[in-house]
């Protein structure tokens, strides 16, 4: 009996399986946009810069689509920027990058108070 109750602890529920998929969803594209915008910095081609901005934009928009990441308006006033919280260094997005088969337009409009332009 106690053996079966031990067996019944070490089991994870479903929700858990999902919340440390979720975590672990997070971590990975922050890393990899986090890690892509400073490869962005660093490029002296103009070429690898916008390539390494695209793959940071993708996985941005990736996180936002998925309910992952929670975009809000920058702190400094720049009406045009969003500010994504990776749990750790902060990202910025402009809002003409957002993607229009994810459905944040909505979430952005509501969050600026205003309509905004979204690339194609």
């Amino acid at each position: 009996m106690k053996f079966r109750n031990k067996i019944k602890d070490a089991r994870l529920t479903f929700r858990e399986i999902c919340e440390q998929a979720k975590l672990e969803s997070i971590r990975l594209l922050a890393e990899k946009a986090t890690t892509a915008n400073r490869i962005a910095k660093i490029a002296t081609c103009s070429i690898d810069r916008a390539l390494a901005y695209r793959v940071k934009d993708n996985a941005i928009n990736q996180g936002i689509s998925l309910g992952l990441f929670a975009p809000r308006s920058d702190n400094e006033g720049r009406s045009f920027l969003l500010s994504i919280n990776c749990n750790g260094p902060r990202l910025h997005l402009p809002i003409s990058r957002l993607s229009k088969d994810n459905h944040t337009l909505p979430i952005v409009t509501a969050l600026l108070g205003r309509s905004t332009k979204v690339a194609a």
